[in-house]
């Protein structure tokens, strides 16, 4: 059982006492309609709302625990958090948590319609209704100053009370990692949503077991001494915190599972320790290498790591006769062979990864021979083309502690695994294009382009002409190693940079996927450009412009 530590709220406090909203009420309500799932295109009647109200307000500024209640002075959105707590920081602060969404409603009606909301319809006849306005993020973001919020902040105060319950050990990037995915899950945030409104500069968060209360945030906060704090602690816990207030074990390691929509380390690990093989796959540039290199082989103690080629032989990856200095034949071991006899000298949970990158690039059936059964893992089979020092045939099975793993790339259609006896024997997942990283990660000041934003808008145009998400330019493009800064953590663009980037890895891929449909590509770009321009501020102009 974990929540939040002391340390991560207060600096939560201290971070909201320098962030100057325009109108620090109408930017924390904006959070209330998010929660009830309000949009530009559904209408929502207050009959369908008012009963959820309580509980999102409870969650976003009550100074108060769920076994605490107070009949006065109980929210503090955000936004409103200053150095002294006066009467003004409060919403509603005559109000009762019961009767907010009443209270609510009367705002809406009488000031954020100005703002993000537009109501519809007619009271008299039971018609009105209420929803987005078609600029609402541009909206909420004026009224935020137009800043971005520190997610992790923005978290330690959303969720100061939340218990994580969770039967394994953690870090604090998981931790953040949690929190941030109840976030987007319970405030329906959608992927033009989260980057317009936050940055996330720090992504972990110090945790505890210690349970926070009211009465340590009231500690955190200061008030003027006109504002009563009277807490009435209520038996049990309050009908009105709901599952907002809580995240249970099944989902704290679903959320850990995936990271930012892909499979994380540890759920890689468990398919792996499943069926013994995976294959990664998804479209080029989705870092499927660097997270097995990175990531994933830190769990092994060795690391074998091949490429398959369209030359690449059974006897190169299985063993067979060769030629020694002598001119003798003798049998030599593969790649395959090498690797079982690493494993089995190791001991205890030791264990040994075997990394085949480009898997699909070789014919597999060729490759792998009669050796496909023993990948069951429970088979043994005799090699008809090895033998072993006896004479007689290799007996090959793989050992428990032999894990393999293969890449692709989706986008190589002509080299697909189409046979179905190997496809059956390995797990595959999906590597999906991370804009959120991308976005995050990247310091682009000298060259004032979005890069998150062009490439989402070159995959968009991409799949809307070729109909197909295994063409899309995955994050990796945009993310060159030699541009990264380790002082700050993110990769640091110029104009010289980007220029050869965009000209010699996005470009020669667009032409390769638009082959034969000059159309397409022109489509793509919105030009023709069919030369290349050497120039960052023309290239921006003529070319760039054109797709954001």
């Amino acid at each position: 059982m974990y929540y939040l530590d002391e340390s991560s709220i207060a600096n939560s406090i201290d971070y909201f006492k320098d962030f100057k909203a325009v109108n620090p009420m109408a930017a924390g309500a904006f959070w209330i309609f998010k929660n009830l799932g309000f949009s530009t295109y559904k209408k929502k009647f207050y009959d369908e709302w008012k009963s959820d109200v309580p509980p999102v307000a409870w969650l976003l500024g009550s100074i108060y625990d769920e076994v605490e209640e107070s009949d006065e002075y109980l929210l503090i959105f955000p936004f409103s958090i200053n150095s002294i707590q006066t009467k003004q920081d409060f919403y509603n602060p005559r109000t009762v948590l019961k009767n907010m969404a009443s209270r609510l409603k009367d705002t809406t009606d009488n000031s954020l319609i100005d703002y993000y909301i537009k109501k519809t319809g007619n009271k008299s006849d039971g018609t009105e209704a209420y929803l987005f306005t078609s600029d609402y993020i541009e909206t909420e973001f004026g009224l935020l100053n137009n800043q971005k919020i520190e997610l992790c902040h923005f978290l330690a105060w959303l969720y100061r009370f939340t218990k994580v319950d969770i039967d394994e050990l953690i870090t604090g990037e998981d931790f953040f990692h949690i929190l941030k995915s109840k976030f987007v899950k319970d405030f329906k945030i959608n992927d033009v949503e989260l980057p317009a409104f936050f940055k996330q500069s720090i992504t972990s968060l110090a945790f505890s077991s210690t349970r926070f209360t009211g009465h340590d945030l009231r500690k955190l906060l200061k008030f003027d001494k006109t504002i009563p704090i009277n807490p009435i602690l209520i038996s049990g816990t309050s009908s009105y915190t709901f599952s907002l207030n809580k995240v249970d074990n099944h989902q704290a390691k679903e959320y850990i599972m995936y990271l930012n929509d892909n499979p994380s380390p540890t759920y890689i690990a468990t398919s792996l320790e499943i069926k013994g093989q995976l294959i990664i796959y998804g479209p080029p540039g989705t870092s499927k290498t660097y997270s097995i290199k990175k990531e994933i082989a830190k769990n092994y103690n060795k690391l074998i790591q091949v490429q398959f080629h369209p030359n690449t032989t059974y006897e190169d990856f299985i063993g067979g006769l060769f030629p020694d200095k002598d001119g003798k034949f003798t049998y030599r071991k593969g790649v395959l062979l090498r690797a079982i006899d690493m494993a089995n000298a190791l001991s205890g949970t030791d264990k040994v990864l075997l990394f085949i990158d480009e898997i699909n690039r070789g014919n597999l059936s060729s490759i792998l021979g009669e050796a496909i059964a023993a990948l069951d893992r429970s088979y043994k089979v005799q090699l008809a083309n090895f033998l072993d020092d006896t004479g007689s045939s290799y007996e090959l099975s793989i050992p428990k502690n032999l894990h393999i793993i293969g890449t692709m790339n989706s986008s190589d259609k002509s080299i697909s695994i189409e046979d179905k006896a190997i496809i059956r024997r390995f797990h595959k997942l999906k590597f999906f294009i991370n804009y959120e990283i991308l976005e995050n990660l990247s310091d682009t000041s000298k060259i004032g382009i979005n890069l998150a934003a062009l490439l989402k808008e070159l995959n968009n145009r991409i799949y809307e002409e070729l109909n197909d998400p295994d063409y899309q330019i995955g994050q990796a493009y945009f993310m060159p190693q030699q541009l990264f800064d380790t002082s700050i953590s993110k990769f640091v663009w110029d104009k010289h940079h980007f220029v050869h980037v965009f000209n010699e890895g996005v470009i020669p891929l667009l032409e390769e996927y638009t082959v034969g449909s000059p159309e397409s590509y022109t489509k793509i770009l919105g030009t023709s450009y069919g030369y290349r321009i050497f120039d960052f501020d023309k290239l921006k102009e003529e070319v760039i412009s054109k797709i954001i």
